[in-house]
C-alpha cells in the first residue's frame, strides 16, 4: 500500500513542481474600483467593494494575471443568476495560464463565484465564497482540459449547489478548503489524476465528496466528510486511492462505493456512526477494490472490513508475543505499568469501541521489540479512547510499515510518541484520523522518516505536532488549533512536506520552522498569539505556496533570515510580513 500511495503522490506532485518553479512576489499592481474586463497581463488589486447586477463582474481574458481581493467583496444579485464573480476565459478559446485569484476577500451572490475554463497552472487561494450557486467551478473539454490547478485554503460555504466543482480537470490539487454547508462539498466529473487533501466537507445538503464514473485515478487523503444528509464520500469512478479520510455520522453511508467502481485502494480511513453503513461496497465481493487497516463499524459485506475479531483482551497487563489480531472486549484500566505491550510484528490491536485509562504513568499501548530487532506491520485501530497515561501510544525505535488509526487520545502527557535514531529510525508509518487532545504534546515524532501524518485533530495541546530529527515525512490535512504551537519542526527536521494543515488560535505560533528544505503548501495559520508562520534563523531552502496566514498578533509570516535567505514564497496570502521578500 505504501508504494501505491507514494507513486500516486509523486505523479501528482508534477503540478506542484510547476507552481513552485518560478517564485514571484505579489505586487500591489493596478487598482480596480469597478467591475470590468482584464485584457492585459499583470497584477490587479481591488481598492473597494464592487458589485454587478448584470454581466460578469471581473472577466479575465489573458494569461499571467494575479487578482488580489485585498480584503474586499465582489457581490452579485443573488442566486439563481448566470453572473460570474470572476470569470477566467479566453475569447479565442485558447487555454489561459498563470492566473491566480487570491484573498483575503469574499465573493457572494453569483452563479459561479469563480469560474475557470480550460485554465492551466492557475489557482484560487484564500478566498471566501458564500451564497453562490457554485463556489469555485473549473471546466474544460476532453481535448482542452483544465490542469495543474491549485485551489487552497478557501472558505466555500452555503452555496446552493457545489462548493467546488471540477469538470474535465486533471493533475490539480484541492487542498485545505472548508467546503461545508453546501449541497455537495466537492464534486469531480470526468476528472483524473487530481489530489484532494485535507478538505473539510461537513453538514452538506447531500454529499461531502462525490466522484462520478469518469473520475478515475484521483487521490483523496486526510479529508473530513461528516454529518452530511446522505453520504460522506460517494465513489462512482474507479482506480482511486483513499487514505486517512474521515466520514462519520452521515445520513446514509460514510463511504459508498457504487457498482462498477473498482480498482480503488483504501487505507487508514475512519467511518463510524453512519445511518446505513459506515462503508458500503456494491460490487460483488468488492470487485478489485482493496481495503487495508480502515476503521469501519458497519459494512455491507465482509470484504470491506478486513479486520477480524481476533483474540479477546479483557485486562491490562497483557503482553502480546504472537502475531495476530487482538480485540478489546471491555474497558480497561491500569494504575501502574503499561496496559498493553506489543513485542512482535504482524499485530493488529482493535480497541473495538472501548477505553483504556491509566493513572498518569507508563504507556497505554507500547510497541517495542525486546530483542532489538525492528517490528513491522503493527497497527492500533479505533474507535476507542486512551487517556490518563504518560504516553498514550508509544512506538519505539525501528518500527516500520505500521500505524495508529482512528483512536481518541485525551489527557495523556503525550498522545502518540514515535521514537527512532539515525541508525534505527522508524519509517513508513501511517498515523491518520486520530483525535489527540488535552496533552502537553499531541503527536511527537523523533527519528522518524518517510511517514504520513494525515487528517488528525491535534488541537488543545501545548504542542500539536512536533518532528524532532525527522526527515522526508508528509503532514497532510491535520488540525492543530488552540494550543501553544500548532506544528513545530526543530533544526534537525528537514525535507518534510506540510500540506493542507490548519493551525489557528494558538497562543504562540501556528507553524514554527527551525529546520530547512521543507515544503509548505496550502496550510492555514490564522489568529495566533504571535506569528502565523515563523521561519527561524538558518531555516533556509524552504518553499511556500498557497498558504494563508491572517490576523496574527505579531506577523502573519516572520522570516528571520536576511532577505529570506534561500526561502521562496509564491502566491501565499499574507497581510503582515516581517520583510518584503516574504510576499
Amino acid at each position: 500500500m505504501t508504494s501505491k500511495v507514494s507513486s500516486l503522490l509523486l505523479a501528482a506532485l508534477g503540478s506542484l513542481v510547476t507552481l513552485l518553479a518560478s517564485p514571484t512576489t505579489l505586487l500591489a499592481g493596478t487598482s480596480i474600483s469597478a467591475c470590468g474586463p482584464i485584457t492585459q497581463s499583470g497584477t490587479y488589486t481591488l481598492s473597494q467593494d464592487i458589485s454587478s447586477n448584470s454581466g460578469d463582474c471581473i472577466d479575465i481574458q489573458v494569461s499571467n494575471v494575479t487578482l488580489r481581493l485585498n480584503g474586499h467583496k465582489i457581490t452579485g444579485p443573488g442566486a439563481p443568476t448566470a453572473i460570474n464573480g470572476v470569470l477566467v476565459l479566453s475569447p479565442s478559446g485558447l487555454s489561459l495560464s498563470n492566473v491566480f485569484i487570491i484573498g483575503n476577500g469574499m465573493i457572494s451572490g453569483c452563479g459561479f463565484g469563480v469560474q475557470l475554463v480550460s485554465a492551466i497552472n492557475s489557482g484560487v487561494i484564500g478566498v471566501s465564497l458564500f451564497t453562490n450557486a457554485v463556489g469555485v467551478s473549473v471546466g474544460g473539454t476532453a481535448s482542452n482540459p483544465s490542469k495543474h490547478l491549485f485551489i487552497s485554503q478557501n472558505d466555500v460555504e452555503k452555496n446552493n449547489l457545489d462548493g467546488i466543482d471540477l469538470n474535465q480537470t486533471s493533475l490539480s490539487r484541492v487542498i485545505g478548503n472548508n467546503c461545508s454547508n453546501n449541497t455537495r462539498g466537492i464534486s469531480l466529473t470526468a476528472s483524473t489524476g487530481n489530489v484532494l487533501l485535507g478538505n473539510l466537507c461537513n453538514s452538506g445538503g447531500f454529499t461531502g465528496i462525490v466522484l462520478d464514473s469518469g473520475s478515475t485515478g484521483n487521490n483523496l487523503e486526510g479529508n473530513t466528510t461528516n454529518s452530511n444528509f446522505a453520504n460522506g464520500i460517494d465513489l462512482h469512478g474507479g482506480s482511486n486511492t483513499l487514505v486517512g479520510n474521515g466520514a462519520d455520522t452521515n445520513g446514509a453511508d460514510g463511504i459508498l462505493v457504487e457498482a462498477g467502481s473498482t480498482g480503488s485502494h483504501f487505507s487508514g480511513n475512519v467511518a463510524l456512526g453512519n445511518s446505513t453503513f459506515d462503508a458500503e461496497d456494491d460490487n460483488s465481493n468488492c470487485g478489485t477494490n482493496v481495503y487495508h487497516n480502515d476503521a469501519f463499524g458497519t459494512t455491507n459485506q465482509s470484504c470491506v472490513n478486513t479486520l477480524l475479531a481476533g483474540t479477546p483482551i479483557s485486562a491490562c497487563g497483557t503482553t502480546i508475543t504472537k502475531s495476530g489480531t487482538y480485540t478489546l472486549t471491555q474497558d480497561l484500566s491500569s494504575s501502574s505499568g503499561d496496559c498493553i505491550d506489543i513485542q512482535v510484528s504482524d499485530v493488529t490491536l482493535k480497541l473495538n469501541g472501548h477505553n483504556i485509562s491509566g493513572g498518569g504513568g507508563s504507556n497505554g499501548v507500547s510497541v517495542q521489540s525486546l530483542t532489538g530487532l525492528s517490528l513491522n506491520n503493527v497497527f492500533v485501530i479505533g474507535k476507542g479512547t486512551i487517556s490518563g497515561f504518560f504516553i498514550g501510544i508509544q512506538l519505539f525505535s525501528g518500527i516500520s510499515r505500521s500505524g495508529v488509526i482512528g483512536v481518541a487520545l485525551s489527557g495523556n502527557s503525550v498522545g502518540i510518541s514515535v521514537g527512532g535514531t539515525s541508525n534505527n529510525p522508524s519509517t513508513n508509518l501511517l498515523i491518520s484520523q486520530n483525535d489527540v487532545e488535552k496533552s502537553s504534546g499531541g503527536l511527537f515524532l523523533s527519528g522518524t522518516s518517510l511517514s504520513r501524518i494525515v487528517g488528525n485533530n491535534c488541537s488543545n495541546n501545548e504542542n500539536g505536532i512536533t518532528l524532532l530529527g525527522s526527515t522526508g515525512n508528509v503532514l497532510l490535512g491535520n488540525t492543530c488549533n488552540s494550543g501553544f504551537e500548532g506544528i513545530f519542526l526543530p533544526a534537525n527536521s528537514t525535507g518534510n512536506h506540510l500540506e493542507g494543515n490548519t493551525t489557528n488560535f494558538n497562543g504562540g505560533f501556528g507553524i514554527d520552522l527551525a529546520g530547512g528544505s521543507n515544503t509548505l503548501v496550502g496550510n492555514g495559520a490564522d489568529t495566533n498569539g504571535t506569528d502565523g508562520i515563523l521561519v527561524e534563523v538558518l531555516s533556509t531552502g524552504n518553499r511556500f505556496t498557497g498558504n494563508a496566514a491572517l490576523g496574527n498578533s505579531t506577523f502573519d509570516v516572520q522570516d528571520n533570515n536576511s532577505n529570506c535567505g534561500t526561502n521562496l514564497y509564491k502566491n501565499d496570502v499574507f497581510i503582515n510580513a516581517s520583510q518584503p521578500c516574504v510576499k
